[in-house]
């Protein structure tokens, strides 16, 4: 338990001082590949978790690796981490990203309420 708890410390500490966007350029060049079989979307999943959870969407808000994110995010089930991101997006202007995160909530919600 501590060896895990010391390495996503380790990790986080490395995020933060890197270029997330480039390590999720590197990733998904790793993906496309089919190299080191379904480590790279572990790896992209922390990136983008580690972003959010940091409130650091303006990193990846001009990037094609936004779309992902708000994937993460509405399917995380935390409310509070999809209000942060519409707050986000609200200071910034940014209308037409919050309908289409509204649009992937509401399309979340309805599977759930159907049970697909």
């Amino acid at each position: 338990m501590v060896m895990i708890i010391t390495v996503s410390c380790l990790f986080q500490g490395f995020l933060s001082v890197c270029n997330p966007v480039a390590i999720l350029e590197q990733t998904e060049e790793l993906m496309n590949t089919g190299e080191l079989a379904g480590i790279p979307s572990q790896i992209r999943e922390s990136v983008l978790t580690f972003i959010s959870e940091s409130r650091q969407h303006h990193r990846l808000l001009k990037t094609k690796h936004f779309e992902h994110l708000k994937q993460l995010i509405v399917s995380s089930g935390r409310p509070n981490q999809v209000k942060d991101l519409v707050d986000y997006l609200v200071s910034q202007n940014w209308y037409c990203l919050i309908s289409s995160l509204i649009d992937n909530v509401s399309v979340k919600a309805a599977v759930i309420e159907t049970g697909i």
